[in-house]
């Protein structure tokens, strides 16, 4: 069948297909025959439509629940991490003697964004920039001499920078009453956790 027969992809091109038949554009009979042609082809095509509807809806609720699931259980490892901190700060407020002092156990840490030494704003961020670039060493692998320099920078003049990104970081930290805290805070920094994540660049 010419005049391009095999185009028919849907039921309405077939019933244009037919008004064209009744207004003489094409000869009597041949609709006939191109429905019986392409009626079973095309009532299989629905089918398969609503079958993958059916699917893709199936689908979108399968992953609906396994988001849900999935939000409940990050809900449950984020309350267990904040009970864990809680219980870490609590200790540290004991350790450091400021649960003596203020009867809290609860110790304020408004700027943390000051112990990264990355950070402009970090007292010794310009400190840090001049031990990266005094080390000789210029492997990429050999990041424990670049740490140990940063760290010896950190520690001079009886723990000088250290005590300034404390107080940055917690300013309360300035007063006499806090000296002992500060001390303890400093004196059990870990240095190497810190130091590990930036040493690939200052």
């Amino acid at each position: 069948m010419g005049d391009g027969w095999f185009q028919l992809l849907s039921w309405d091109e077939l019933e244009r297909a037919w008004e064209r038949e009744d207004q003489g554009e094409i000869a009597p009979g041949v609709c006939r025959h191109v429905d019986e042609d392409v009626a079973t082809p095309l009532e299989a095509a629905g089918e398969d439509q609503a079958v993958q509807e059916e699917l893709l809806r199936e689908q979108v609720q399968e992953q609906e629940l396994i988001n849900e699931i999935a939000a409940a259980k990050n809900q449950d490892h984020v309350r267990h991490v904040n009970a864990l901190m809680a219980g870490h700060r609590r200790d540290i407020a004991i350790e450091s003697g400021y649960h003596d002092i203020t009867g809290s156990y609860d110790m304020p840490d408004p700027h943390p964004e000051m112990a990264h030494l990355g950070n402009p704003e970090c007292p010794a961020y310009e400190a840090v920039l001049e031990a990266w670039y005094d080390c000789s060493s210029t492997s990429r692998r050999d990041y424990d001499a670049r740490k140990d320099k940063i760290k010896e920078k950190l520690k001079e003049n009886d723990n000088y920078w250290l005590k300034k990104i404390f107080i940055a970081r917690m300013p309360y930290l300035k007063e006499e009453r806090f000296e002992k805290v500060l001390d303890h805070l400093v004196a059990n920094c870990q240095l190497d956790h810190i130091l590990t994540a930036s040493a690939p660049a200052p």
